[in-house]
């Protein structure tokens, strides 16, 4: 898979063993210039009993936007609760249909404590976006999460590039949980790799991936691959993070529910990615 290029510039001394803090909680005030793009696609396919008909259903989103971000609130746990988001550009499609609103200038006040869908209201002029456009909103914002970064990876590790170590499984064991999904521990395979240090647009990053899977789950499998630009500084928090995941589910619904009678086998792929830069403004 693709990792972000943080390749501007070698830092001198990058081989050196050091202690990294992966602990990153973000503070009320922190503003960041954002340049995001995310996109969501899912793909249905009927089998039908006694033919070789298949049947399928495809629905796409994709967003990209830039603006400015601010954070309002803060979890106890360092993730955002709530932000503001002074919008650049907008545009967005929902299979094939445009989505471009006129919000050069606009402030989006998002609430990420609201689930399954954040709420999502305008500052200066009030009212709330439509329907399509909340749609494309919730790829980029979503209810605040209890897991962060560092439970994934761990944390206080001492490193050097080209180092690799095992991810967490628990945080990704409790999320499927969450959905009804249980599975066993020995199923899951995933590993971090610090792969370098370098300079990104003027700040010094190490860049980590993290990778894993799922597999050898009857009717379900799952990959999940992100990499990450984290300061060397400890007091920042991600500047660029590339995010791809694809799960894959396999139903036999039967003839006892009438909406599927006839329907032998449903497969159904969700592939959802995200690319984020958010380069700190100030910090206060």
């Amino acid at each position: 898979m693709d990792s972000i290029s943080a390749r501007e510039q070698s830092v001198s001394g990058a081989t050196e063993r050091r202690t990294i803090n992966f602990r990153r909680p973000l503070s009320q005030g922190d503003i960041f210039n954002c340049s995001i793009s995310a996109q969501n696609r899912t793909v249905t396919v009927r089998e039908y009993e006694g033919s070789t008909e298949k049947k399928m259903d495809e629905y796409l989103k994709k967003v990209e936007m830039t603006g400015t971000l601010k954070i309002k609130e803060v979890a106890p746990n360092g993730n955002a609760s709530k932000i503001e988001f002074t919008f650049d550009e907008f545009t967005g499609e929902i299979n094939g249909k445009k989505i471009v609103p006129d919000w050069k200038g606009r402030i989006l006040i998002a609430d990420l404590t609201v689930k399954p869908v954040c709420l999502f209201k305008f500052k200066d002029k009030g009212g709330q976006p439509e329907r399509d456009e909340v749609i494309l909103l919730s790829l980029v914002f979503r209810p605040v999460s209890d897991i962060t970064m560092a439970d994934v990876i761990g944390t206080g590790r001492k490193l050097a590039p080209g180092d690799s170590w095992t991810a967490s499984k628990h945080p990704f064991l409790e999320n499927f949980k969450r959905d009804g999904i249980i599975l066993p521990p020995e199923k899951i395979t995933g590993n971090v790799t610090l792969k370098a240090r370098n300079v990104y647009k003027g700040i010094d990053c190490w860049e980590i991936e993290e990778q894993l899977t799922i597999s050898d789950v009857s009717d379900f499998s799952y990959g999940f691959f992100v990499s990450i630009l984290l300061p060397v500084d400890e007091t920042k928090s991600t500047v660029k993070l590339l995010r791809k995941g694809v799960t894959k589910i396999e139903k036999s619904p039967g003839a006892e529910h009438m909406m599927t009678a006839g329907i032998k086998k449903i497969l159904i792929t969700n592939s959802d990615a995200m690319s984020a830069e958010m380069l700190p403004v100030k910090e206060r």
